[in-house]
């Protein structure tokens, strides 16, 4: 899952993956690369780095893992896109997704303009645009909040739901017609499984690179987070 080998994913895993719309956490991509990010912006701020060349070192590592996991589309992607939210902040511009996401695809397609009849570049940017468009024109925060459920923790549990599956059915409306062209198929529970497998792959994704620190830095705590990485893939391939 951290290095995008999906071709070593057993094959009854990989057809349950597939029948619940869930195989797209075994392509490095964005939530892989925002995840990356995060972590080495943190590591470098406890470090006490200042914020220029803590941005651009975190600008190099994410740049070096797109190469490490083949700089497939997906991943090409993400890391464009966050090389540019990543330079809108240290040039103090407020991010526009829409502007991040037209300089990958025009990156990409300049690279390779063949890109542009691969199922990967389209599913990618398709979930990426749906999401970005339509998820604020049905974001459902403004009915918890009329409510009066907003400051509540009755509230908060409400709105991560409804968000979690506001933001699925975003990326599933915007692939569903390319994985029908393509693969004659449509999943219907699609939007509710994301909701259960997304965050146990980001938590299973998370404990890998904790694995990989820890072998680094401190071995003999490798084997707890590995451990917490086996109960993560076990539930995973059990909830698919």
């Amino acid at each position: 899952m951290i290095l995008g080998e999906a071709r070593r994913v057993p094959r009854s895993v990989r057809d349950a993956m597939i029948r619940t719309g869930t195989w797209h956490i075994m392509v490095v991509s964005g939530s892989h690369t925002a995840l990356l990010a995060f972590v080495f912006l943190l590591v470098f701020k406890i470090f006490r780095l200042p914020r220029r060349p803590r941005f651009f070192l975190t600008a190099i590592c994410i740049v070096v893992y797109c190469l490490v996991t083949g700089a497939s589309t997906p991943v090409v992607r993400a890391t464009i896109m966050t090389l540019a939210v990543l330079a809108s902040y240290v040039l103090e511009r407020y991010p526009v997704v829409y502007h991040a996401l037209a300089l990958a695809a025009l990156v990409i397609v300049a690279l390779d303009p063949t890109a542009l009849s691969q199922v990967g570049f389209q599913l990618s940017f398709a979930s990426v645009l749906f999401i970005v468009w339509l998820y604020p024109k049905i974001n459902t925060d403004a009915i918890w909040d009329s409510l009066g459920w907003g400051q509540t923790w009755l509230g908060r549990a409400a709105r991560y739901l409804t968000s979690s599956l506001t933001v699925s059915f975003c990326a599933w409306v915007g692939t569903a017609p390319i994985l029908a062209y393509h693969f004659r198929t449509i999943s219907w529970v699609t939007v509710l499984a994301n909701i259960f497998v997304v965050p146990v792959a980001m938590a299973s994704v998370s404990a890998g690179f904790l694995v990989l620190l820890a072998g680094v830095a401190a071995p003999p705590l490798a084997i707890y987070f590995a451990s917490a990485c086996d109960i993560l893939m076990y539930l995973l391939v059990k909830v698919n």
